[in-house]
């Protein structure tokens, strides 16, 4: 399908780069961050450790970000569906525009697994705790959370990540058939290349 995969380290060189080649990349958002990586943000009621790198991305490069899912129907056919773009929300402070972002993109995951919660693929602590912070640990700076809106200057002057085909109202939505375990994979995608499969 012309799909390949992003490695975590050097990730961030290579999704800019795909992104001004106007690909696409998938974020499989459903999964734990640690405080290094990530934000604390709602999910389902509860507080979750939430990676901050599509906020920041997307922010940084005008990338619009569409929440995607799959499921398996009675009859065997396997649909994906794409929603509509969220819109993104500004902030005055770097920090909160990512925190808001994110929540946001959780929101969007919320919708679609309760659609069809019994198929959603979870498989790990969603929900687990980050160890206290060190009172001598400062707090991260929107410089540090901001790192990659540096490395976006990259791109040619006046050059942005591409648009995709603006979806329908209702979402896109693609049905198929073939083998497959089945399961929702909630995840959201922006212009650039290569999904990160799950096992």
């Amino acid at each position: 399908a012309g799909f390949g995969v992003l490695p975590k380290r050097g990730g961030l060189d290579a999704i800019l780069d795909r992104l001004g080649a106007g690909d696409l990349v998938v974020f499989p958002f459903d999964q734990h961050a640690s405080r290094k990586d990530g934000v604390l943000v709602e999910f389902f009621g509860h507080p979750a450790g939430t990676f901050r790198s599509l906020a920041v991305i997307a922010l940084s490069t005008g990338a619009p970000v569409l929440p995607a899912s799959s499921w398996r129907e009675p009859g065997g056919q396997h649909v994906l569906r794409f929603e509509v773009p969220l819109a993104p929300i500004e902030h005055s402070d770097a920090n909160e525009a990512i925190r808001l972002n994110t929540r946001a993109y959780n929101r969007a995951l919320e919708r679609m697994i309760v659609r069809h919660p019994e198929q959603w693929w979870w498989v790990h602590r969603r929900w687990k705790p980050w160890p206290a912070r060190p009172a001598s640990t400062a707090t991260a700076s929107p410089s540090r959370t901001l790192r990659c809106a540096r490395s976006a200057a990259r791109f040619p002057s006046g050059v942005r990540a591409k648009q995709p085909p603006a979806p329908r109202a209702s979402g896109a939505v693609h049905r198929g058939s073939g083998p497959s375990a089945g399961g929702t994979a909630p995840s959201a995608a922006i212009p650039t290349a290569a999904p990160r499969r799950r096992a």
